[in-house]
């Protein structure tokens, strides 16, 4: 591909991302907790929902087996990764919010369900922007791998752009991927 269909081809999904056509399953909740960067608690259907979002990890924001597995990963303290996941957390906080609406998009290719309970979902804020891409290229999430979502392409390059210019967790990371 040469150059110029390249810029192309980057800034139309930039287009994409800063200006998403609205999805047909969008469900408006009410945020009630963000448990940390990728969890939060939902008021939907008149029910308390713990929602896990779609297609990102976020540092782990106690200490334990995840923390220390994370910080084996990307070449950090468990201290650390902790730190960033507090940082993470009060992000999305500050995006959503205080008693803030979210929209809701379920994924074709995942479940509705995690096996811990949990609705899976993609979160648009206010403003229609994905969380996880924002959360991604501000280097406070991976990109999670281990399963195919809708945005994974493009949340994958908003990885790469946030390594590359060490933002969030890239600028202490020694990562062993």
């Amino acid at each position: 591909m040469n150059k110029i269909a390249l810029a192309a081809t980057m800034a139309l999904l930039c287009l994409l991302l800063a200006f998403p056509l609205p999805a047909a399953a969008a469900q408006t909740v009410k945020v009630l907790k963000v448990s940390d960067g990728d969890t939060l608690m939902v008021l939907s259907g008149g029910k308390k929902v713990r929602l896990r979002v779609l297609g990102i990890d976020t540092p782990e924001t106690h200490p334990g087996q995840h923390a220390q597995s994370q910080a084996k990963r990307l070449g950090m303290s468990e201290a650390r990764v902790i730190s960033w996941g507090k940082k993470a957390r009060h992000r999305v906080a500050r995006l959503i919010g205080r008693g803030g609406k979210v929209s809701l998009e379920s994924d074709s290719k995942q479940p509705r369900r995690d096996r811990y309970g949990r609705m899976l979902a993609h979160v648009r804020l206010a403003d229609g922007r994905l969380l996880s891409a924002v959360l991604v290229r501000e280097g406070l999430a991976e990109v999670y791998r281990r399963f195919n979502v809708t945005h994974k392409r493009e949340l994958l390059r908003l990885e790469a752009q946030a390594r590359a210019e060490r933002a969030g967790i890239w600028s202490q990371a020694r990562p062993r991927r």
